[in-house]
């Protein structure tokens, strides 16, 4: 991945880290991200919900500064 790409910026809440770790805030972040996405265009609506989908693999690409391990408990 280009390391110049916005895709490396990671950013959370700062209240939801307190509670649970910046590692899972960052995530939560990015999973909220693309589900207000997904809302916005109207897509992945299923059983009253919009969703968003990745792989544990996919995950450990974006956030490869952290092992699967640390994402998986996060």
């Amino acid at each position: 991945m280009n390391e110049q790409s916005s895709l490396q910026i990671h950013s959370f809440n700062t209240n939801v880290a307190k509670q649970v770790g910046i590692l899972a805030a960052t995530i939560y972040h990015h999973i909220e991200f693309w589900v207000k996405k997904n809302q916005a265009n109207n897509t992945h609506f299923h059983d009253g919900y919009y969703w968003t989908y990745s792989s544990m693999q996919a995950f450990v690409q974006i956030f490869d500064y952290a092992s699967f391990a640390q994402i998986r408990l996060a």
